[in-house]
């Protein structure tokens, strides 16, 4: 009878923790939506050039950027430099875009190619 108990008390506890597990998930997933943000070729445009800034002042110091045409604005922050093991000239850079209703931020690498400085991948905020 004892032995019973104890399988019962197991299995009730058991069953409290896999109730648990299929409502965290979808709370957590819920919680960590964010934002996106639309670049359009101007933002594109202005955010390259503010890499291209970024890329030559202190690591880690925020350089910002504005687009007074559609009134979104944000900084781009070089994360640090560093040479690929083939011997390129790479960098991680911290993207951060707002605009009134949302923020948004993305970390990119981006690699010196023909004197400028390339987002693999480009600009990934939003669509």
């Amino acid at each position: 009878m004892k032995k019973f108990l104890l399988v019962a008390a197991a299995g009730l506890a058991l069953a409290g923790c896999a109730t648990d597990q299929t409502k965290g998930p979808s709370t957590t997933a819920e919680a960590a939506a964010v934002p996106a943000i639309a670049l359009d070729d101007s933002d594109k445009a202005i955010i390259d050039a503010t890499l291209q800034t970024a890329s030559k002042t202190m690591v880690g110091k925020p350089v910002a950027w504005t687009n007074p045409a559609n009134g979104k604005n944000g900084a781009v922050t070089i994360i640090r430099q560093g040479y690929t093991r083939d011997g390129k000239l790479c960098q991680e850079f911290h993207l951060v875009a707002n605009t009134s209703a949302a923020r948004a931020q993305q970390v990119g690498k981006a690699c010196r190619s023909n004197g400028k400085w390339t987002p693999e991948g480009g600009f990934t905020l939003g669509s």
